[in-house]
């Protein structure tokens, strides 16, 4: 059965707030907790100044939530990049084979 926010004030229960969060503050800090983990993969491309950053946030904001996703992008944000002294991006894979 559906209740709404005005039922279970006037019922006594609680507002639609507190219903969302059902933890009080604690709710609030679990949530936060949360976001932190789900954007690990975000943070580590921007920390890390990755050229790709922004398309990693993309699909760890669209498709993190599959798992398979945020697995996608934390491993593309963990992936080693360098950058000359001219400002060029080399793939590690790349100059290896080119040594």
């Amino acid at each position: 059965m559906f209740i709404s926010p005005a039922m279970a004030q006037s019922a006594g229960g609680t507002s639609g707030i507190d219903m969302l969060l059902g933890f009080g503050a604690f709710g609030i800090v679990l949530i936060l907790i949360s976001l932190i983990i789900y954007f690990i993969p975000t943070f580590i491309a921007f920390r890390r100044k990755h050229p790709n950053k922004w398309i990693i946030f993309l699909i760890n904001f669209l498709l993190g939530a599959t798992f398979i996703g945020w697995i996608v992008a934390l491993i593309w944000s963990l992936l080693a990049i360098h950058i000359t002294s001219e400002g060029k991006i080399i793939n590690e894979t790349k100059s290896a084979k080119a040594e």
